[in-house]
């Protein structure tokens, strides 16, 4: 195995891959070094970026250092990336770096990491630097620190810069008085005038002895001790807490950033793109304040480059933040959003095609629709439902037939995603005959969904389909009929309305069933079934119409029954006009065809009535004597055969 591939192995999932890869990469530590500087400057894996900086170090390959500050320049590291660079630089900087600029930022940076482990590794290069700044930071790490760890390695690393001074610079960088000569003073000693102390000091205080003079210890320490750091700024205080590594306290900071609303958007954008540590932060902060000016940045972060997993959370997360700061008049952002559709995280395809929703782009709804049918994952299809419900226009007659296809695909796409196509296609206004027809036929079977959204939905669907002027069929009216006895009120509400549009006269059973919708009370269904029972034009229509005028306890239903009462008759649809008297033609003619559907109303013809006798048998509002004889009626003039008629008079008297 050569050291390219050992490099490349370093990230191999099995320990013994990996092992054996070290093993060559210890064999040629000058080949590996080189090697490894190669792998760091071009896109690795993360899990394989800590190994790769260590091994600089422990190959103490100096020539490292500017590959790792480049690494630091490029702003996406993690916590523990950051942590393996500050380990490698504490190894590897000497005194001939101190003036490298890149390294003195990198290093206070890190010095400032919430991670104990990295403040403490990156001491080492504060002390070779060992400027005015480094030495500063020393003394803060020192005195203030939260880690024991880190103030005791600052400690000692103070005590060694001091101690390779000169005096004269040691006793300018500490707060007491230039002095005599400190020859012979131990390492780390500072030089104190106390004469000059004594000098400057009060007049002998109350109760001294004379010749006593007052000495403040406490002012001297005080003097001594490196200055407290300046309060945050509160805005910058709530910035520092969105690093913090603990979930819980970045959450709590979340919740504090956005109770300030609005006023925090204009730092939060500013640090999106620069502050690595709290992006995570900065981006659920502003998803939830849903701030359109922070769109550009969010753009920014989210089509940026993901090579961690760490980043590609970040990137998932920013795309929640931008579909919600979206307000769909926004150019130019559907293209550099469409590679992301190809992402091998599924949370990061499923912000993309949520934000591809929120635009006012066709593409949008076209790459929704194709992932709706054909992700594997649960979790983008339903964003992909999402994006189909919000993306589609009433303009978008195009995506009929693609939406079709998917309704009805193999496998077909889940409750949600069924329901989308469903609002998608209640929105488009369709002008093609054909496409209507190929509607109608995919969404009947709807009608009988398993959730009540799609039963609603499909009702409503069909509706948008019909006319007056091209009505449904029978089998059609039957099915919606059915649905108004559904168990949701809302598809009960929809398919009364249905029915009260294209009901035809002389629907059979269709008296009964209504009056069991009646029988619930619900206002808003109850008046649209009045206005089905009033086209339906049959006797028993309108005494079903008499029954809730007469004594429906609502009086908003009660006048609506009187109103059509009072209002012109539609025409009589249960008795049909008496035959003519036709001569007797030859045995051999054709008989006419019988009639199979109801005429619409108004119509000149004949209008076929249900062969069923339950419309005889149910009129419970009607005495038994009456419902006899409309019984022995419509025997006699053929609209009922006996046996039907026989078995009519059977149920009717069991009943009574």
């Amino acid at each position: 195995m050569n050291v390219t591939e050992a490099v490349q192995k370093l990230s191999h999932d099995d320990e013994a891959e990996r092992d054996r890869a070290l093993a060559a990469l210890m064999g040629d530590k000058r080949a590996a070094v080189h090697a490894l500087v190669a792998a760091l400057k071009g896109p690795m894996a993360s899990k394989a970026m800590a190994r790769m900086v260590l091994l600089l170090a422990a190959f103490e390959a100096k020539e490292g250092v500017p590959v790792l500050l480049d690494l630091l320049d490029r702003g996406t590291l993690g916590y523990d990336e950051r942590g393996a660079i500050a380990r490698a630089l504490g190894d590897l900087v000497e005194d001939r770096h101190a003036k490298d600029s890149r390294l003195r930022r990198h290093a206070l940076t890190l010095s400032a990491e919430l991670v104990a482990a990295t403040r403490a590794a990156v001491i080492p290069v504060l002390r070779h630097i060992g400027d005015e700044g480094c030495d500063e930071r020393l003394m803060i790490m020192a005195a203030v620190d939260d880690d024991d760890e880190v103030k005791r390695r600052a400690r000692a690393a103070l005590i060694e810069l001091r101690s390779r001074r000169p005096l004269a610079q040691s006793s300018a960088t500490t707060s007491s008085p230039a002095g005599a000569g400190a020859d012979g003073l131990p390492a780390g000693a500072m030089a104190v005038d106390f004469a000059a102390l004594l000098s400057s000091s009060a007049a002998p205080a109350v109760g001294l002895p004379e010749g006593a003079l007052a000495f403040d210890f406490e002012a001297m320490v005080k003097q001594q001790a490196p200055a407290a750091p300046a309060p945050l700024d509160p805005k910058e205080a709530l910035m520092q807490r969105l690093r913090d590594p603990r979930w819980g306290e970045r959450a709590k900071a979340i919740e504090d950033v956005v109770a300030r609303g609005q006023e925090m958007v204009p730092l939060l954008v500013e640090r999106v793109g620069s502050d690595v540590p709290a992006r995570m932060g900065i981006c659920l902060a502003l998803a939830q304040l849903q701030a359109t000016e922070a769109a550009s940045a969010l753009l920014m972060v989210a089509t940026s480059e993901a090579r961690t997993s760490a980043e590609r959370d970040v990137q998932a997360v920013a795309l929640k933040a931008l579909a919600n700061c979206l307000t769909g008049t926004e150019e130019g952002v559907a293209q550099p959003l469409l590679p992301l559709l190809r992402s091998p995280d599924p949370f990061v395809r499923a912000g993309a095609v949520v934000c591809l929703g929120r635009l006012a782009d066709r593409v949008g709804a076209r790459a929704a629709t194709l992932l709706l049918a054909s992700d594997p994952h649960e979790e983008v299809r339903k964003a992909a439902a999402i994006a189909v419900s919000e993306s589609v226009r009433e303009d978008h007659e195009d995506l009929v037939a693609p939406l079709l296809a998917t309704l009805t695909a193999v496998p077909r796409p889940p409750p949600e995603g069924q329901e989308a196509i469903l609002i998608a296609l209640s929105r488009i206004e369709v002008t093609q005959v054909a496409l209507k027809v190929r509607i109608r036929h995919r969404v009947r079977p709807l009608v009988f969904g398993v959730t009540a959204s799609q039963r609603r939905l499909a009702i409503c669907v069909l509706d948008r389909c019909y006319s007056e002027d091209d009505p449904p069929p029978l089998w059609v009216i039957e099915d919606v009929l059915d649905r108004t006895a559904d168990p949701s009120p809302d598809t009960r509400l929809v398919a009364a309305s249905f029915v009260a549009r294209f009901l035809e006269p002389g629907f059979a059973d269709a008296v009964t069933r209504l009056e069991d919708v009646l029988d619930r009370g619900e206002r808003g269904v109850s008046l649209l079934v009045l206005d089905a029972l009033h086209r339906h034009a049959t006797p028993l229509a309108r005494a079903a119409l008499q029954a809730v005028a007469d004594g429906d306890p609502d009086q908003e239903v009660k006048a609506r029954a009187q109103v059509l009462l009072a209002g012109p008759a539609p025409p009589p649809a249960s008795e049909p006009p008496t035959p003519p008297v036709r001569a007797p033609s030859a045995p051999d003619a054709p008989r006419p065809a019988p009639r199979t559907r109801v005429r619409p109303a108004g119509s000149a013809a004949d209008v076929v009535v249900a062969k069923d006798p339950s419309a005889f048998v149910d009129d419970v509002n009607r005495p038994v004597a009456a419902r006899l004889r409309a019984i022995d009626e419509a025997k006699a003039t053929g609209r009922l055969d006996a046996a039907a008629a026989e078995a009519a008079r059977r149920r009717i008297l069991q009943r009574s």
